[in-house]
C-alpha cells in the first residue's frame, strides 16, 4: 500500500504470501488479513474488530499499529517493533515458537503454543493476560504488571527467573506451573484462585492485597513469603518457606 493510499478490508479476508509493505493505511474493519511473509509497517495498521495475522517477521519501527476496537494482532514470527502502538481494547497474541515479547503496554496479551516467549523489557497489561496450554512465558530480569486477570492454563508455565510478576487482579494458575531458577518475585494484590505448582527455593511470594487472601495451590515451595495485607492470608495448601517468613501487616491463618 503506497503512501497516501488506504485499503479498507470491511468484512473481507485477504491472504498475502509475499511482502506486506504498508506505507499508507490498512484498515482491517471486521475482516482478516493473513500475512505469510514479512510485514513492513511504515504507514498505519488500524485493527478494528478484525484480525491481522502475521506469520512472518513483523516490523512497524517507522509506523503505527492502532487498535480501534477489540480486534486481534497475531504474531508468529520475529517481532522487531510495534511502532507507535495504541492498544485500546485489542488483543495481541504471540503464537510462534521461541519469541521475544516486546516491552509495551498491551490491553489483552496472550502467549500461545510451545516454545519459550521471553520478555525483553517491562510489560504492562491493562486487562487480561493468558498463558495458554503448553506455552511458557519467561519474564527474565524484567517486570510484568497485570492490572486485570492473570491466567496460567493447564500445563502452561510462568517462569519468574530473576524478574517480578505483579498481579494486581485475580491470579489463576489452576493446573499450571509457576517456577523460578533465581530470585524471582510473584506479587499478588487480589484474589488468588490457585498458584498451581509453585516452586523456587530463592523466590519471593508477596501477598499485598487489601481484602483477605487465600493460598490455594497444588504445592508451594518458596524462598521467601511476605504478607503485607492487614486483612490476612489463609493457607489452604502446604507451604514450604526455605529462607524468610515476613509478616509486615496481617496474619497467616491455617485451615
Amino acid at each position: 500500500i503506497d503512501g497516501g493510499h488506504e485499503l479498507n478490508l470491511g468484512s473481507n479476508t485477504i491472504t498475502i504470501t509475499g511482502l506486506s509493505d504498508i506505507n499508507g493505511v490498512l484498515n482491517t474493519g471486521s475482516g482478516e488479513c493473513t500475512a505469510n511473509g514479512y510485514s513492513d509497517i511504515d504507514g498505519t495498521l488500524n485493527i478494528g474488530t478484525g484480525t491481522y495475522d502475521a506469520n512472518g517477521t513483523f516490523d512497524a519501527t517507522s509506523g503505527a499499529v492502532t487498535f480501534t476496537d477489540a480486534g486481534r494482532l497475531e504474531l508468529a514470527g520475529t517481532v522487531t517493533s510495534l511502532g507507535t502502538f495504541t492498544p485500546s481494547t485489542g488483543k495481541v497474541i504471540y503464537n510462534g515458537g521461541a519469541q521475544n515479547v516486546l516491552a509495551e503496554t498491551y490491553n489483552d496479551l496472550t502467549i500461545r503454543f510451545a516454545g519459550v516467549k521471553t520478555a525483553i523489557g517491562n510489560v504492562n497489561v491493562n486487562n487480561i493476560f493468558v498463558i495458554r496450554t503448553n506455552a511458557t512465558y519467561d519474564i527474565a530480569s524484567t517486570t510484568t504488571t497485570v492490572t486485570g486477570t492473570s491466567y496460567v492454563n493447564t500445563t502452561a508455565t510462568l517462569s519468574l527467573s530473576t524478574g517480578t510478576f505483579d498481579a494486581n487482579g485475580e491470579f489463576d494458575a489452576t493446573g499450571g506451573t509457576v517456577s523460578t531458577a533465581g530470585a524471582g518475585s510473584l506479587e499478588l494484590g487480589s484474589t488468588v484462585t490457585s498458584l498451581g505448582t509453585f516452586g523456587g527455593p530463592s523466590s519471593t511470594l508477596l501477598f499485598n492485597g487489601s481484602s483477605a487472601q487465600t493460598i490455594n495451590a497444588s504445592s508451594v515451595d518458596a524462598g521467601n513469603l511476605i504478607v503485607n495485607n492487614a486483612s490476612g492470608v489463609t493457607l489452604n495448601a502446604d507451604v514450604t518457606v526455605n529462607e524468610t517468613l515476613t509478616l509486615t501487616s496481617g496474619d497467616i491463618t491455617s485451615t
